[in-house]
């Protein structure tokens, strides 16, 4: 589904995920429709050490579930 499915997807990452690997980094860096929920401190697909919240557009998870 994560490689076939052509609209919106969450996507949910443990704390223990350094770097995004496999099939979300291949969604996201395709630019398809994904919203991903991560640790804070993730680093951006191309650019290790900074933040990917300071790079893309980011709410916290608790604004997140305020509009749920």
């Amino acid at each position: 589904m994560l490689r076939s499915f052509p609209g919106w997807i969450v996507w949910v990452l443990d704390d223990g995920t350094g770097l995004l690997e496999g099939s979300i980094r291949d969604r996201l860096l395709a630019g398809e429709a994904t919203y991903l929920v991560h640790h804070r401190d993730l680093s951006d697909l191309d650019r290790p050490g900074i933040p990917l919240s300071q790079v893309h557009t980011s709410i916290s998870v608790r604004t997140a579930l305020g509009e749920l």
